[in-house]
């Protein structure tokens, strides 16, 4: 599959749509803020979640344990064992790709987290530029 790279923002580029924040537009998109809502994005992880063959969550809870202190004050100790990108991950730009490249044609996908780090590059550049638009 081709033409489906280089991304808009150009043949280097390793941040994508977080390209289009910036301090003004953060700026501008609070004052469109008319009422407060919450939103619970708390979603159940078990072995029931989805996952891509070979993955796998698993939960361990041990015994009640403790019983120290004047208050008696107990523990139950859990164990999580599972990938990082189960159940509730918003994919990094690398971890899905199309035959041999990811985002933006890349081949640098054993790299840890690329994108992550220009995203933190990103941000901290965007810091310096406040309300520069």
């Amino acid at each position: 599959m081709s033409g489906w790279w280089p991304s808009r923002y150009g043949e280097g580029d390793e941040a994508g749509a977080l390209n289009e924040i910036s301090a003004g537009g953060i700026v501008r998109a609070a004052r469109l803020v008319r009422e407060g809502r919450v939103f619970d994005l708390a979603h159940v992880l078990d072995s029931a979640v989805p996952a891509f063959p070979g993955r796998q969550f698993a939960q361990r809870l041990g015994p009640a344990e403790g019983g120290i202190g004047r208050n008696q004050v107990g523990w139950v100790v859990e164990q999580v064992a599972a990938p990082s990108q189960i159940g509730t991950h918003m994919d990094g730009l690398n971890h899905l790709r199309i035959g041999d490249r990811s985002y933006n044609g890349s081949r640098d996908f054993l790299t840890p987290c690329w994108p992550c780090q220009h995203a933190k590059n990103h941000a901290q550049q965007q810091k310096s530029h406040t309300n520069s638009d």
